[in-house]
């Protein structure tokens, strides 16, 4: 009887030396998952030529396709985390647990069900998925735009990026009519100029895989106005029914081109075919509607000329109530021969005023004169002037002697 109990005995502790190392290893094992550094992956950047995020991606409205691509982190025994892409027929493939098809999901159904496969897979994992990489997509764009062509947008592109990849737009181009047909057929016909002028979102969407969009031509007798003055080269510009001068003003108006907007002169011709000729001021611009055939006359800022003995003559802007000595130190001040005390100030109608302390008026220039010393002196100091004159009287001496 004992020797039976000893053998049981010593086959218990034969057991649990057995069990005691590989228990040991589990722990060990766990224990370096816990403190080993989870791989990391670098940030993910838009290399597409889409336009910057506008806000944070909803997961909940965002329409996953081919080519997005998602993080997927995954803690086991060993920790990691892997980026997989969509692929071309929408399914998400992931290495040793298997696969899902998830086009025309949200991101966020796509985080849930990828977590629910690696679950049934490997039930005591922690899983997590999150969107990471934003697919792009190839729109046509043709038209009055600058360059026709394929562009490389992603799905938070909207409208207005994709003209501004094409170097924007032609004046004749109907921006209130943009033609957009997807892939499946449909057409819709967006008004641009109510985003750039009203902020209204709706009319700048954003772009989906296979979208052509076309600017058309306007109609030269239905939709446009020619806009012609000093301040600019005669031209015809789109514009949208019963769209007003303010409007039409700032989409044509750039502060480099030096034209005057605080009015201008606008021909219309009236029912009976007579041109009716109209001052409009700055302040009636919103109220004054275009019509199809009407000639805007936009005239340039009159400018200021500084010319004479300064270090940059040229023509200036007129800015009221500055002086001419306002308008030299623009000219970046006088040279060594300027003369402080003789400017001469030309008026556009002939007229001549002195001072640099005069009120400068549009058309006005401003002349600089050398100083009387250096009409005087030339060149030479004082002292070389001095020189010649002794030696002129010494001369005059020695022969009268």
């Amino acid at each position: 009887m004992l020797p039976r109990l000893a053998q049981a005995g010593l086959g218990v502790l034969l057991l649990v030396s057995m069990a005691a190392p590989q228990a040991r290893t589990a722990e060990s094992r766990l224990n370096l998952a816990r403190t080993r550094p989870i791989p990391t992956v670098p940030p993910y950047r838009i290399q597409v030529g889409g336009t910057a995020l506008e806000g944070p991606i909803d997961p909940a409205t965002y329409i996953v396709g081919p080519g997005d691509v998602f993080l997927i982190s995954i803690v086991g025994l060993e920790p990691y985390l892997i980026q997989v892409t969509v692929t071309p027929t929408g399914s998400l493939v992931l290495p040793q647990i298997g696969s899902l098809h998830i086009s025309s999901l949200t991101a966020a159904e796509v985080s849930r069900k990828t977590i629910a496969l690696i679950k049934s897979v490997r039930p005591t994992y922690d899983a997590d998925c999150t969107l990471y990489g934003i697919r792009e997509v190839r729109i046509s764009l043709t038209g009055a735009v600058t360059k026709p062509a394929f562009y490389r947008v992603t799905p938070l592109s909207r409208l207005s990026d994709l003209l501004s990849l094409a170097g924007g737009w032609k004046a004749n181009g109907a921006l209130h009519r943009i033609e957009i047909t997807s892939g499946d057929g449909h057409s819709r016909t967006v008004d641009l100029t109510r985003y750039f002028y009203e902020g209204d979102f709706s009319q700048n969407p954003h772009l989906k895989a296979g979208d052509r969009v076309v600017v058309p031509f306007s109609d030269i007798q239905h939709e446009m106005v020619s806009v012609r003055g000093l301040a600019t080269v005669p031209a015809y510009y789109a514009i949208r029914p019963g769209e007003s001068l303010a409007t039409f003003i700032g989409r044509w108006y750039d502060a480099r081109s030096k034209a005057d907007i605080s009015g201008v002169e606008l021909h219309h011709t009236d029912a009976n075919g007579q041109t009716v000729v109209q001052d409009v001021s700055a302040q009636d611009f919103p109220v004054m509607e275009l019509q199809p055939g009407d000639i805007v006359y936009i005239n340039a800022i009159a400018g200021v000329d500084v010319l004479g003995e300064v270090r940059k003559p040229g023509r200036y802007e007129y800015q009221p109530g500055l002086t001419a000595e306002d308008y030299v130190t623009y000219a970046v001040g006088r040279t060594s021969e300027g003369s402080r005390s003789k400017v001469r100030i030309t008026r556009a109608d002939g007229q001549v005023v002195r001072g640099r302390d005069t009120e400068i008026q549009p058309g006005d220039v401003i002349h600089v004169p050398r100083s009387t010393r250096s009409v005087m002196v030339g060149q030479a100091g004082f002292v070389q002037v001095g020189l010649a004159v002794l030696n002129m009287v010494l001369i005059l001496v020695a022969t009268g002697r």
